[in-house]
């Protein structure tokens, strides 16, 4: 069967095997599954860090500093957003 997906191989540290382990059983889920589904949720951030090193590395140093606090305050938001629904559990 082939697939568009890439393969790839990494050696994890014991400490964060563990960690990913305990999760994955927590969540009753294989530990592969897992580490894709939370690269999944975490591409946007890894797309803004490729933009803002980018502009870094070309010297557009204000370009860079715009763009990282855009996306801070992109990412602040959303943590608030995430907190207000936290404690709003189980309060309707």
């Amino acid at each position: 069967m082939t697939t568009t997906k890439r393969r790839i191989t990494s050696c994890l540290p014991p400490d964060l095997d563990e960690a990913l382990q305990a999760l994955a059983k927590a969540q009753n889920k294989p530990q592969a599954r897992l580490i894709i589904e939370t690269l999944n949720e975490f591409a946007p951030t890894f797309k803004h860090m490729a933009i803002i090193t980018e502009q870094a590395n070309s010297g557009h140093f204000t370009e860079a500093k715009r763009t990282a606090n855009e996306f801070m305050g992109q990412a602040l938001m959303s943590l608030g957003e995430a907190v207000h629904t936290i404690n709003n559990v189980g309060k309707k």
